[in-house]
């Protein structure tokens, strides 16, 4: 078998190529559904170009046989190389023309009412909008050449959702803005219906008039979606509003992923949990030193940020230096008060002082 690197939904996508059986596994590079160019999940864009050359050098094999890792095999030289091409050109249509509405100075929200692909691909049935869609690309991709800043001067210092919602709010009033959320969902001007009364309810939590309206507008919307993953948010936030909860990720998959993550990751996620309004001033450095692997991981406080840097087999300088286990380490993490009896039963030995250790633990956020 041969593994080629082929780059598309991620950086990281390998496919295997087996001569012998004229087999291509093609990852997740091509499934019966358009592609996600981009994830509302939050995750940077994907570069379309790259996904391109991906699938040219698919088109290179000599298939007889294509296996997805999502949706089902294909079979047939003619029918998958027909398959590649009209993926591949659909995803270079929505790059380009997304580029050639950007040189002429449409906004993104602009280039979205303008591209759509062609009917002769639109139609193709490994073309239908189940999971990535075409209005997402195309943001996706006038966010990956030129950011967050449209080219409208408006957008350069805009008003929080709060203060425009506020300002709204006492410029139309809330009997106003709420019969005119009522008329938007009566005429079926969803979208419209969700924005005015969520400027309601940023202002007035408890008005349940509005929250009913962004209930049945978020529900309207959803049940319109083709996308499954759009239908999925629009329902979900149909379902938070509903129930007045928020979803959060579970304490059992954040105990779990200290369970179970590398040392080193763990680490690595340090420095963005860093509460820097309130350890500004720390200049400080702490190190662990892991007894049962002979790794040092030193956490550097300067100019209100944290530093990583691992060195194993060596103790570089520190102002604090913490001796404990992996096993330790990863339970002093998922609770502050295991630290304190861990220090009782000598499970952990503090160098420099536990007060000191203990204040600038406190500078990294515990969730």
């Amino acid at each position: 078998m041969t593994i080629i690197h082929i780059p598309g939904e991620t950086d990281d996508q390998i496919g295997v190529w087996i001569p012998e059986k004229q087999v291509l596994l093609c990852a997740d590079d091509i499934y019966k559904a358009f592609p996600n160019l981009y994830a509302i999940r939050g995750t940077p864009s994907r570069d379309l170009m790259q996904w391109v050359r991906s699938l040219d050098l698919m088109l290179t094999y000599d298939t007889q046989h294509l296996v997805p890792s999502h949706t089902r095999p294909v079979s047939g030289k003619e029918n998958i190389r027909e398959i590649l091409t009209v993926y591949r050109d659909a995803i270079q249509y929505i790059h380009d023309q997304s580029v050639r509405y950007i040189n002429q100075g449409f906004t993104s929200e602009e280039i979205v009412e303008k591209v759509a692909l062609p009917k002769n691909l639109a139609r193709h049935p490994y073309l239908k909008e189940f999971y990535g869609t075409v209005a997402w690309s195309v943001k996706g991709v006038f966010n990956s050449y030129l950011g967050w800043f449209s080219g409208n001067p408006i957008d350069l210092q805009p008003l929080t959702i709060k203060s425009k919602s506020e300002r709204m709010v006492k410029l139309i009033g809330v009997d106003k803005m709420l019969e005119a959320a009522k008329k938007a969902l009566k005429e079926k001007d969803f979208q419209w219906a969700l924005e005015l009364s969520s400027y309601l309810l940023i202002i007035h939590s408890e008005n349940y008039e509005a929250r009913d309206i962004k209930i049945d507008a978020l529900t309207y919307l959803g049940a319109r979606q083709v996308s499954a993953c759009g239908r999925n948010y629009y329902l979900t936030c149909a379902f938070e509003e509903a129930a007045e909860i928020e979803i959060r990720n579970s304490e059992r998959n954040r105990q779990m992923g200290i369970k179970t993550l590398p040392i080193r990751q763990l680490f690595m996620a340090m420095p963005v949990k860093f509460k820097a309004e309130e350890c500004m001033n720390v200049n400080n450095s702490l190190l662990f030193s892991f007894s049962d692997t002979s790794d040092n991981v030193k956490l550097t406080i300067r100019n209100s940020v944290a530093i990583v840097s691992f060195h194993h087999g060596k103790e570089p300088l520190y102002d604090v230096k913490i001796t404990v286990t992996e096993k330790v380490f990863r339970e002093l993490i998922s609770s502050r008060m295991r630290a304190i009896t861990a220090y009782g039963t000598g499970e952990i030995i503090i160098d420099g002082g536990i007060m000191k250790f203990r204040n600038l633990m406190n500078c990294f956020e515990n969730r």
